[in-house]
């Protein structure tokens, strides 16, 4: 258990790494820092998470898949402080099918549908999917039920 000070120190040093990791460079070390900072209630950081929302959600309506994957780190964050209109915002502006493609493949790496580690974002995009898939499993059904209903 960490203590106050400790804590305190930890999540300063996440925002420090949120803001100065480079989007283009360091993609997911940003996106992890931010997600994590959604433990943090302090107002400045909720502040800051709120301009972060607003930028990273301006970049995501390309097909720029960093940028997407931004902007739900922003989301979720701001979600787990209890803005949950910014998560509304972001699943009503990615309903197209690449970016649900993009969504569903991020999942099935993170709940270990590939059998192969993926090392860049690339694997998201419709049509670069690199590595080994396991068979339609449970997991599959549970991520994403329309798909696995449709066969």
């Amino acid at each position: 258990m960490l203590t106050d000070e400790e804590r305190t120190r930890f999540l300063d040093h996440l925002l420090a790494i949120a803001q100065a990791a480079p989007r283009r460079t360091l993609p997911l070390l940003r996106r992890q820092a931010v997600y994590l900072l959604g433990f943090d209630w302090r107002q400045g950081v909720l502040d800051w998470l709120r301009a972060e929302w607003q930028q990273a959600s301006r970049l995501s309506t390309g097909t720029s898949i960093a940028a997407l994957l931004e902007a739900r780190s922003a989301s979720v964050a701001l979600a787990a402080l209890g803005e949950t209109a910014h998560i509304h915002d972001f699943v009503e502006s990615t309903g197209d099918e690449q970016s649900e493609l993009a969504n569903m493949n991020y999942w099935a790496n993170w709940v270990g549908e590939f059998l192969d580690d993926q090392h860049s974002d690339d694997f998201m995009v419709a049509g670069a999917r690199r590595g080994r898939a396991r068979t339609c499993s449970t997991t599959s059904r549970v991520v994403c039920p329309r798909v696995a209903a449709n066969g």
